[in-house]
């Protein structure tokens, strides 16, 4: 009898830790929430929250020089440039028309010249790191940082500050020059609702980063509300279940004694 009081009072207090054990794998899994909501921005159709980038000018002539800035990314980084995601390249072609090393700041600009196979119509760049050391502060893998561009459209002719300039021989005729301009604006206004339903932005002053932010941080901040107080609730329970447990354990030891 004594024997058996002995083994029922080991048995309790190996059961003591295993509440506290639950309360410190919920824990965790509340630490590590905010670094998968970081990663669930770098996926090829958005951008990576916290990178920016620019495109000048937002009609541009076939073939022509579009120029670019970027910001936001790991020092060092280097990162190539695709049109549309790389899906207009022939078959066999990676897609890149550009390749940059990103500066100390964390920023970088330039200028990439439209291969010829991008059609008239609207477009975007894409920015995607090919090579970098992870840095330890950044919650994202440096491999994982990517950014859409805003929205440009390729037409007949490139319109910088309301005036025109083609990459064509100049011998057009004014009745010409003044049909295509005609036919851009008709082609950048139709671009513009597909440019706004994909999120992008046709005027090259925001980026698809701070749309992805937007829409994802409500759902973030509710799974850590949600967490918490699950967290607060199991506590509540472990140390109720403590108090239990160290009562019986009590009973049995002065029954033991008995």
């Amino acid at each position: 009898m004594l024997q058996g009081l002995r083994i029922a009072v080991s048995r309790v207090r190996r059961l003591r830790g295993r509440p506290l054990a639950l309360v410190v794998v919920l824990a965790g899994v509340l630490a590590l929430v905010p670094a998968a909501g970081a990663r669930a921005d770098s996926a090829m159709g958005g951008s990576t929250m916290g990178t920016a980038s620019t495109v000048s000018p937002s009609t541009i002539a076939v073939g022509g020089t579009l120029t670019y800035t970027l910001s936001g990314f790991p020092e060092g980084a280097t990162v190539e440039i695709l049109v549309d995601d790389g899906d207009l390249a022939p078959g066999g072609e990676s897609g890149a028309i550009g390749e940059l090393t990103v500066g100390d700041d964390g920023t970088y600009s330039g200028a990439v010249e439209l291969p010829a196979y991008v059609s008239k119509g609207p477009h975007w760049l894409r920015f995607r790191v090919t090579a970098g050391e992870d840095i330890p502060t950044n919650a994202v893998r440096t491999l994982d940082y990517t950014n859409k561009s805003p929205y440009f459209t390729v037409a007949d002719v490139t319109i910088i500050g309301g005036e025109s300039r083609t990459n064509l021989p100049t011998q057009q005729s004014a009745g010409d020059t003044v049909s295509s301009v005609t036919a851009t604006a008709t082609q950048t206004a139709a671009a513009a609702g597909p440019a706004a339903a994909a999120g992008g932005d046709p005027d090259g002053s925001a980026t698809g980063g701070s749309n992805w932010a937007s829409a994802s941080l409500p759902v973030v901040t509710t799974v850590l509300f949600a967490l918490a107080a699950v967290l607060l609730v199991l506590t509540v329970i472990v140390l109720i279940e403590r108090r239990r447990l160290t009562a019986y354990e009590r009973e049995l030891e002065y029954a033991a004694r008995r």
